[in-house]
């Protein structure tokens, strides 16, 4: 390399490099345990099966694939630690569809809201889930509105292999 480059790059490095910090300095993190529950089921066809007639499980054993659709569920956030506790701290209201197998197990999607310090998180969510597993791969997109949380972004992933479907899920947010 030429020495005009050297300079060039050290320059760059050093213009940059401070804004790049400061921005990861501004991320604050909570973690916690999230217990997932079922508010009302919506509707689900059981394909190649029939429904169950009751909240959970949704359809009869013989059922090869579930569309779940419309369900709510109250997410509990529980044992939350860190500097972003306060801000994320209390249940999300979700609402969403899952596509599952006869294992209970697929994508899901839908919408969240958490009111916390005066403001309300309002995003989308997605991932995979293993009900019968207790495995649980979820996405949490937000931003905030209100309160402490005008103009602020969240991002909270939670993630269990599986285990007891009466576990919490482990969960880390970031808030920016």
């Amino acid at each position: 390399m030429t020495r005009k480059r050297i300079v060039l790059l050290a320059v760059g490095v050093s213009c940059f490099l401070p804004l790049i910090l400061h921005a990861q300095s501004n991320r604050l993190v909570a973690t916690g345990g999230m217990f997932i529950t079922l508010d009302d089921p919506g509707g689900a066809m059981c394909i190649g099966g029939q429904p169950s007639g009751v909240p959970f499980p949704l359809c009869s054993p013989d059922t090869k694939q579930i569309v779940w659709r419309d369900f709510t569920a109250p997410l509990f956030l529980v044992g939350v630690t860190g500097p972003a506790a306060a801000q994320v701290a209390g249940t999300i209201q979700a609402r969403g569809n899952c596509n599952f197998d006869g294992n209970y197990e697929g994508p899901c999607w839908g919408t969240f809201e958490l009111t916390a310090l005066g403001g309300t998180w309002e995003g989308s969510w997605s991932g995979t889930l293993g009900i019968m597993a207790g495995a649980a791969d979820l996405s949490f997109v937000g931003h905030g509105s209100g309160g402490d949380l005008e103009g602020l972004h969240l991002k909270l992933d939670a993630f269990s292999a599986g285990g007891s479907p009466y576990d919490p899920v482990p969960f880390t947010a970031r808030v920016y």
